[in-house]
């Protein structure tokens, strides 16, 4: 039986990738989120079986088989609304290998935002940051955690967006 804290460790170190990869077929952020979080409980809950050797395309192959078998039981009103189409016909490799660099890319490039705010914010901004994007925290919880105004709140979050934009702008 796989613990709690083992489930916990394994999403942290997929959760990225799976979810990336239930984007793209799905094009729903809160279904995305929905599919992935439901392989983990699945497991934990011991619905599915976990591989002991699996490796990362055990996960990549699992939720895109969650999606597929998703997109199967929407209606064709909504296949076409969401402009969804599924070709019976594609080579799945083909397709994995292509997701896989996708999902590859934006990997890295996510990275390699996160470099550039470890290194190149001041502490503060990047604390406030981080706080805002990653904790879901409005400025006046910001505020009043560090002690400052909700415009000085502002300016550190107008700052560090400035300096991603002109970094990472196409």
């Amino acid at each position: 039986m796989i613990t709690s804290e083992e489930i916990e460790r394994l999403y942290r170190l997929h959760y990225r990738r799976m979810y990336i990869v239930a984007r793209t077929l799905l094009s729903d952020d809160a279904e995305s989120a929905d599919v992935v979080n439901d392989v983990f409980a699945d497991i934990l809950a011991g619905k599915a079986i976990m591989p002991q050797d699996c490796s990362d395309g055990w996960w990549v192959v699992t939720v895109r088989n969650r999606c597929l078998t998703l997109l199967k039981q929407r209606t064709v009103r909504q296949r076409v609304e969401s402009q969804l189409s599924l070709d019976t016909d594609t080579d799945t490799s083909q397709t994995e290998h292509q997701i896989v660099s996708r999902i590859d890319r934006e990997q890295d490039h996510l990275d390699q935002v996160n470099d550039f705010i470890e290194s190149s914010l001041t502490p503060q901004t990047r604390r406030i940051l981080l706080m805002h994007y990653r904790e879901r925290k409005k400025y006046r919880e910001i505020a009043a955690e560090l002690d400052i105004s909700e415009t000085a709140v502002y300016k550190h979050l107008a700052k560090a967006i400035k300096q991603l934009k002109n970094k990472f702008r196409q």
